[in-house]
């Protein structure tokens, strides 16, 4: 059965960020399966989204889906 998970990050500092990933780790019994935007995942289960530059204020949300 697919599972979506969805992670939000938000620029609560006083300048821009750049460079910003988000990464999280899937259960070892899960299956990628994609991510909005795109993604990237290892073998070992880690999931990366690059966002790029986060202005001040400015909030992202990224999703993947998994098959457990």
């Amino acid at each position: 059965m697919p599972l979506t998970f969805t992670i939000q990050v938000t620029n609560t500092g006083i300048v821009s960020a750049t460079g910003v990933a988000i990464t999280d780790g899937m259960p070892v019994s899960a299956t990628f399966l994609y991510g909005i935007p795109a993604v990237t995942a290892d073998a070992s289960g880690t999931v990366t989204w690059t966002v790029g530059q986060l202005n001040v204020g400015e909030t992202r949300l990224v999703t993947a889906v998994i098959l457990v």
